[in-house]
């Protein structure tokens, strides 16, 4: 499965969110996909992730950071 997201620091989300991700990603446990409303759609393994940065602060922090995460299931639960 893949998910696409958009991290925009001045409007909605945090970089460091995908530092989290990256650091889960690195473990390589099995973690459970839970969506926006709590339902639980089984355990899954992060087996990448891609982000783009663009549209830059006048410091060079990126405005825009576009990721995509691509995730195995591992126990046959999921949606």
């Amino acid at each position: 499965m893949t998910l696409s997201g958009l991290i925009a620091p001045d409007l909605t989300g945090d970089p460091a969110s995908l530092d989290s991700l990256r650091e889960m990603a690195e473990q390589g446990q099995p973690w459970s996909l839970v969506d926006g409303n709590g339902n639980v759609h089984g355990a899954w393994v992060i087996e990448s992730l891609q982000e783009t940065r663009s549209l830059f602060f006048a410091d060079g922090t990126a405005r825009k950071i576009e990721f995509r995460l691509q995730l195995k299931q591992v126990d046959g639960q999921g949606a």
